[in-house]
């Protein structure tokens, strides 16, 4: 590593101090501002923050909303002059400033607290785990210490609109440094045993009454914590990887903490914990990994009526029979009456939609109203895109709860999307536990578009 300056991992690559950086996911295109989000992809994002602000609101929630900055915007006095002297306006910044213009959803910038507990200006930090480090020299994520600054504009929002108590110095915890691998890329330079990179904790001096537990349903990441004052908020803490380091320092400022390692927010979860407010906590690479989509659980109460107004642009022709990508053992569809019925065998099958989108102008937001069943009631995938090439990430695929077919208030799920080529196809997922699917209709319209 020292000796060559390069590393065997391509998208890796050193700074100064020894510390190494990552270009994937296009973290240095967004350093520079060489791959901004175009103004459909802002507005879209304001619109699916809005839908998820909107449907809390209306039940009394409040909604926050924090972007983790990469480490390069935290530390870029570490990166090698030739990437330092063209820092452009990131995508985080971008949409920070976008969201300020054009809507009140929350968004809690973290990153100038982060900056600010940083040492002295000047003083490089050695590729060494030390008390004061906001980033792993040698990894992706923020230490505790970091997750310290980062939570003390979160915990400064509960105190000022929650009733929280102010947040904690960070001298009120003792920082612990374990001699054992913290968050390091040593695996992928081929330098395990080489590097060693240290996890801190920090743990409060004084005892803070918080008590940890799984919540009901959750998974082996998921953290309920309480705290006896029960006129401190509750909590829903929406997260990704980031939000394991931060969770328990947000828990002593909540009467109870719900963290769900999730890239969405549950609305079962919202209906069982009744938080006073949902956070969503996630870094900055949400902007490359998952799509802005508008999650039809959030519409509100005005959608079906505007799309009941609007222009049809296609109709599925259920008559015919479906064309699918899965194999043909997979699957059993029959035809009659304008409906599909589709036995699933294993899975998950794919039938493909082919939309017939010519023509459409940019004023207009496309709508799909797709109704299906299932003899066991859960949930499918829709995956707009060019072509199936490869398997979709969980952040390009929009989930869709699809109802029993006794359920009486089974009907056509309205399905936004983002703008498509005119040749795209959509195509669903149905995996087996469902067993069974119909398919009565598929529809597409096209809304004018309300631009923020």
């Amino acid at each position: 590593m020292e000796l060559f300056g390069t590393s065997p991992a391509g998208f890796l690559f050193f700074g100064k101090a020894g510390w190494v950086f990552s270009s994937a996911l296009h973290s240095m295109e967004s350093f520079t501002g060489t791959a901004p989000l175009s103004g459909v992809q802002l507005r879209a994002w304001q619109r699916s923050l809005e839908d998820r602000r909107s449907w809390l609101q209306a039940r009394g929630i409040d909604h926050a909303v924090v972007l983790v900055p990469h480490k390069s915007s935290v530390y870029p006095e570490l990166l090698p002059d030739s990437i330092q002297r063209h820092r452009g306006v990131s995508r985080r910044e971008q949409l920070y400033a976008w969201m300020e213009e054009h809507t009140d959803v929350v968004m809690i910038d973290v990153a100038p607290a982060m900056i600010a507990a940083k040492p002295s200006p000047g003083v490089l930090e050695g590729a060494e785990t030390t008390l004061t480090n906001i980033y792993s020299p040698h990894g992706v994520h923020w230490t505790a210490v970091g997750a310290h600054a980062g939570h003390v504009p979160v915990a400064e929002y509960l105190h000022e609109h929650h009733g929280a108590p102010p947040p904690r110095p960070l001298d009120a915890f003792e920082i612990i440094k374990h001699e054992k691998s913290g968050d390091s890329w040593a695996s992928r330079m081929l330098l395990d045993g080489v590097i060693h990179m240290n996890d801190l904790e920090l743990r409060p001096k004084e005892p803070d009454g918080v008590r940890y537990g799984r919540p009901p349903g959750g998974t082996i990441k998921d953290v309920q914590s309480t705290h006896p004052d029960a006129s401190r908020p509750r909590v829903l803490l929406v997260h990704d990887s980031f939000g394991t380091d931060i969770r328990p320092l947000l828990s002593w400022h909540a009467s109870v903490l719900e963290s769900r390692w999730r890239g969405w927010v549950e609305k079962d979860v919202v209906e069982r914990v009744k938080p006073d407010i949902v956070i969503e906590l996630y870094t900055e690479v949400v902007l490359e990994t998952r799509k802005p989509y508008r999650r039809p659980e959030y519409l509100g109460d005005g959608a079906r009526a505007q799309f009941e107004a609007a222009q049809v642009v296609h109709r599925v022709d259920l008559s015919e029979p479906l064309k699918f990508d899965s194999k043909p053992f997979q699957q059993t569809a029959t035809y009659a009456d304008g409906t599909a019925r589709v036995v699933l065998h294993r899975g998950p099958s794919r039938p493909a939609i082919e939309p017939r989108l010519e023509g459409l102008p940019e004023t207009v937001e496309l709508f799909m109203a797709l109704d299906i069943t299932a003899k066991v009631p859960g949930t499918i995938g829709v995956y707009p895109a060019l072509s199936l090439d490869r398997l979709p990430t969980e952040g390009e695929i929009i989930p869709v709860e699809v109802p029993g077919a006794d359920d009486p208030e089974a009907g056509p799920t309205l399905i936004p999307l983002l703008p498509l080529p005119a040749n795209a196809k959509i195509w669903l997922f149905l995996p087996p536990n469902l067993q069974e699917v119909e398919i009565r209709s598929i529809e597409f319209r096209a809304l004018e578009r309300r631009d923020g």
